[in-house]
């Protein structure tokens, strides 16, 4: 085990985060460069954060809808990218963590790797609270997580934001540890209305394409969506039951009508 800080960065979003992000920057204490972009928490957010040698800085008003609420996280992403110190960078969420294999796997890459025209595949692990989640739709889920900036990578779409690069020349590196995500137990109609705020800043981006592409993406690729998170769903309830290590039927339903809802989205905004 290596005693030195890893040389890059780890930067997360917040706001009112308090019950997660000491779990959190926990993860992520290797780090030699760590930096908040906080959307104006009135909790104890800043205060936990405090206790770790973080860069705290605010996410730019242009980011933001006239209520003060972060409606295009591409932007405060990109933002709090170029605040970073190092190169290669880690981004995460503040109900997210890094596992210590995953820790060890960066640190690693950070020493070996000389080009840095790189983006590295990260796989997902989930949790329903406290419980490893083995069988899900989402599985085997991966996203480009870790990166260098020297790839020319930045991020796009208002929600469920992306990184886009350039694939000419590129490499592309799949790492074998996980980061994780914490998901709260909840009914179809529960999973749903938490979601509902990223459904409508989806769908209104959505509504400045042509009637060819929403009809392709939206509509189309929408049901496909649904219809393999539902296939999936019936696979592992089939194979391996209701067990702890399963993601709970009502969390898969409210991510199957997901692209649904979507789909209605974009046809009344469109209309």
């Amino acid at each position: 085990m290596f005693s030195d800080k890893i040389k890059a960065s780890v930067f997360i979003l917040t706001k009112n985060n308090a019950d997660t992000i000491d779990r959190t920057l926990k993860s992520v204490e290797d780090f030699n460069d760590i930096v908040i972009c906080d959307g104006g928490s009135v909790d104890n957010t800043l205060e936990i954060a405090k206790k770790y040698n973080v860069r705290i800085n605010k996410q730019p008003k242009e980011c933001k809808d006239k209520q003060d609420n972060l409606f295009d996280y591409s932007c405060a992403r990109n933002d709090c990218m170029n605040k970073v110190k190092y190169d290669f960078i880690f981004y995460l969420d503040s109900d997210e963590t890094i596992s210590r294999g995953l820790v060890e796997d960066i640190r690693k890459e950070t020493l070996e790797e000389k080009e840095g025209n790189i983006i590295y595949k990260v796989p997902v692990c989930l949790y329903v609270g406290n419980k490893k989640i083995l069988f899900s739709s989402n599985y085997p889920g991966y996203q480009n997580r870790f990166f260098c900036k020297k790839s020319g990578a930045y991020f796009i779409k208002p929600v469920h934001e992306k990184l886009h690069f350039k694939k000419d020349g590129l490499k592309i590196k799949i790492l074998q540890n996980p980061w994780n995500v914490y998901i709260k137990n909840s009914s179809m109609f529960e999973y749903i209305k938490n979601n509902i705020k990223y459904i409508k800043i989806q769908a209104q981006s959505a509504t400045s394409k042509s009637i060819a592409h929403i009809f392709r993406v939206q509509i189309i690729g929408n049901f496909i969506i649904f219809l393999k998170i539902i296939f999936k769903t019936f696979k592992n309830t089939i194979l391996h039951g209701f067990g702890d290590d399963v993601m709970p039927i009502g969390i898969e339903l409210g991510r199957a009508m997901i692209p649904i809802i979507l789909m209605v989205f974009v046809i009344l905004y469109k209309t």
